[in-house]
């Protein structure tokens, strides 16, 4: 979030409890499934799309790095309540069916086929709402200085949209959204999303260096990735413990050997530990370099 950007945090925690209470309990019981509370804050939280769908298939594929059919039926019919929440059921409902109009039972789906299938353009219908909520949240503070067709203002924030035959005819995010049409202009003609601006000499120069470059125009929809899953990072001999109440020489004497060159003491004034949390990566990188320093001086 932006620095001018002032978050009531206890008012966001309350907002977002509700509305995952109204989602995955609408009938009151007060329980709501782990699974179903990382689907949804991986699903809502900022970030990028990629990253989000890498963690979703971590969550719902075995040791082998194959996605389980079963586990991705869940996450379709946990992830799907949140726009049935906010009265998209009709469209964007769970159904039987969901999962079968993504992939094929009988096929072995990896982390890239995986990715494929959902960064796709267009994405199985079930899931079209999330590339566009991802879409939403990062033209949120785009500014276009152009001028909307319809209502004239000077200049535009989110999306812009483009009219394929009307010359020159663009319209706001707002407008465009509630069906506004003016002059030879129809809401019947095709319109395009622009999610950014350039100026006509920025787009001279891109179609110049496209012309005269001979790579290949079309990009992956994301980088190629091992079909063998990643493991996971042990930090047990790493990371400390929490800090323990009084903040003495006791607090790393479990991971730093006695008689080591960099003493506990040290260690502790070269962390600022005048906030109650400690950073653990900080710690992290503290160690790695006096390892490092140690090994050359060995």
């Amino acid at each position: 979030m932006p620095t001018t950007h002032q978050i009531i945090v206890e008012q966001s925690i309350g907002l977002l409890l509700n509305f995952l209470l109204a989602a995955f309990d609408p009938e009151g019981h007060g329980k709501i499934s782990v699974f179903a509370v990382k689907m949804a804050l991986a699903t809502l939280c900022g970030g990028k799309i990629m990253d989000k769908l890498r963690y979703i298939f971590s969550m719902i594929s075995d040791t082998g790095g194959i996605m389980v059919y079963g586990k991705y039926d869940m996450f379709l019919r946990e992830v799907l309540k949140l726009p049935t929440a906010v009265f998209e059921g009709p469209s964007f409902g769970y159904t039987e069916q969901s999962a079968k109009s993504c992939f094929s039972q009988q096929k072995k789906v990896t982390l890239n086929a995986f990715l494929d299938t959902l960064m796709s353009d267009p994405p199985p219908q079930c899931l079209v709402w999330l590339p566009l909520l991802h879409r939403l949240a990062n033209v949120e503070n785009v500014f276009h200085p152009v001028e909307c067709s319809y209502c004239h203002s000077e200049s535009m924030m989110g999306f812009r949209y483009r009219c394929q035959q009307c010359h020159n005819y663009q319209l706001c995010q707002d407008c465009f959204w509630r069906g506004h049409a003016s002059g030879s202009h129809s809401n019947q003609h095709q319109m395009k999303e622009y999610t950014s601006w350039k100026s006509p000499a920025k787009k001279l120069t891109n179609a110049l260096s496209k012309s005269l470059s001979c790579a290949s125009s079309h990009e992956p929809l994301h980088p190629m990735f091992p079909n063998q899953p990643e493991k996971p990072l042990n930090l047990a001999h790493i990371v400390p413990p929490r800090p323990v109440t009084s903040m003495n020489d006791t607090l790393f004497s479990h991971s730093v050997p006695s008689g080591s060159p960099f003493t506990n003491r040290r260690l502790l004034e070269s962390i600022n530990i005048d906030s109650p949390v400690v950073d653990e990566h900080a710690i992290i990188n503290l160690y790695v370099n006096k390892l490092h320093n140690n090994s050359r001086s060995v």
